[in-house]
Parts: structure tokens; sequence; C-alpha cells
């Protein structure tokens, strides 16, 4: 299933990608965003124009059920592989469970890209794919389970959006001041 969102941010696209890059934002989401119980950079590295980021998050389980099956707070716990394209302007991402058990069911993946709209807006088109693997007959059951996480999805995609804008509005740039071959 695909699960897509548009945001309108009203600052600078280089503000909005140097989010991605800041190790101050992912405690500052995980406090203000009802889904995100932590949020943890691990590493972030550069070569040339592309941005490597892997970053740990734990989140609030949504449910706790799925049908009969019970679905363990554990599952909520992933990594985010990401590459973020300077030149491109866009953000290409892997989420792998922690939980070694379910690692190899879960899809999620997808882009997100940013666009400046003026001078002081950015525009973030995300593309979330998001399936799991299972056998034929808990299809039914998973198709549920996929629906259910793309609701979440979408639902925790407009809430970093909130968390986001007034991150902006509130921190200072580390940008401002620099030399243009510094800034994103």
């Amino acid at each position: 299933m695909l699960v897509q969102a548009e945001h309108e941010f009203h600052a600078p696209r280089s503000r909005v990608l140097e989010s991605l890059v800041r190790e101050d934002y992912g405690p500052y989401l995980a406090a203000h965003h009802p889904f995100f119980r932590e949020v943890q950079m691990l590493s972030l590295s550069q070569d040339g124009n592309t941005i490597v980021r892997c970053v740990r998050y734990r989140a609030r389980p949504p449910f706790s059920h799925l049908g009969p099956i019970s679905i363990p707070d554990s599952w909520f716990v992933w990594t985010e592989r990401s590459q973020l394209d300077l030149g491109k302007e866009v953000l290409t991402f892997e989420n792998v469970p922690e939980h070694e058990s379910i690692r190899p069911k879960v899809v999620n993946r997808g882009t997100m890209s940013f666009r400046s709209n003026g001078p002081d807006k950015c525009v973030r088109r995300s593309a979330f794919e998001i399936d799991l693997r299972v056998a034929k007959s808990m299809r039914q059951l998973v198709e549920l389970g996929v629906d259910l996480i793309a609701k979440q999805v979408k639902k925790s995609l407009d809430a970093e959006a909130y968390v986001l804008a007034s991150w902006l509005a509130n921190r200072p740039s580390r940008l401002q001041g620099a030399p243009a071959s510094a800034r994103l």
C-alpha cells in the first residue's frame, strides 16, 4: 500500500532540510509527537552531495492486537536508514524493524522530496510503501493490518509536520551567517 502526504512549511527549504541533520530535532520530536517515545540519531555522515543517516525510533504502540494476534511493544521499534541527495532534494529511506522475528516480514520504505515554494516556504512530499510479507492464508488479516499501519503513518506524518513547523519557528538556524557553500 502506498501512503502519500504533502506538507507546506513556512521556512526556506534549507531550514527544513537542516532539521534532518540536527541532533536536537530527534529529542524535540519525541517530546512533542504523540506517537514517538524516543528518536535518536545513531549516525550521520556526508559524502559530497549525499547525507547518510541512521535514526532509531521507539513508538508508542497505537494498537496491541490485530485480530487474535497480540502485538508486543517491541514491534514498534525500528531504525531508519536513509540517504539525502542534496542535488535532487530527495530523501530515500527504509525503516527496518529491530525485532528479528518481524524484520523480514515488514516493508516500510519510501521517499521525501523537498521543493521551495517561494523564498520562505518549502513543500515536502512523502511517499511510503507499506506491506507485510506473510503466508497467503493470513493475507486477509494482513490487509487489515496494513490498512491500520497506513492510517497510523498518515496520522503520524501530519503530527510530525505540526511538530516540525513548531521546531522551525522556535529554533534558530545553525546555518544563518554561514557561507553559501556550507548551507544545505
